[in-house]
């Protein structure tokens, strides 16, 4: 499997909690996996913070796709537990 992948991991006041670059896809989810019930736990006391999944990069500093990306969340409760989600704000301005 391809090193080509990264996974991110920030509070907004810049602190680093996690930043892997040249891991699997595999590797990638399962950090963000690790983090995820840290993440909930931030989002629901208004921690805010960025984290992503990054695929197809080709170097340490060229992440190429984003495959998640999640900055300042909200928390669902889910019969299945709590899960993170945005809610994605759409503009619309006159025609000029």
């Amino acid at each position: 499997m391809s090193e080509n992948c990264a996974f991110q991991y920030y509070l907004q006041d810049g602190t680093c909690i996690c930043d892997k670059a040249k891991i699997t896809l595999d590797e990638a989810k399962q950090l963000f996996n690790t983090y995820y019930a840290g993440m909930v736990q931030k989002a629901k006391r208004g921690i805010e913070f960025e984290a992503a999944v990054w695929i197809n990069g080709n170097s340490r500093t060229d992440y190429g796709e984003t495959l998640i990306h999640v900055s300042n969340p909200e928390v669902m409760s889910t019969h299945n537990g709590p899960v993170l989600f945005e809610t994605t704000k759409t503009y619309f301005r006159p025609f000029n």
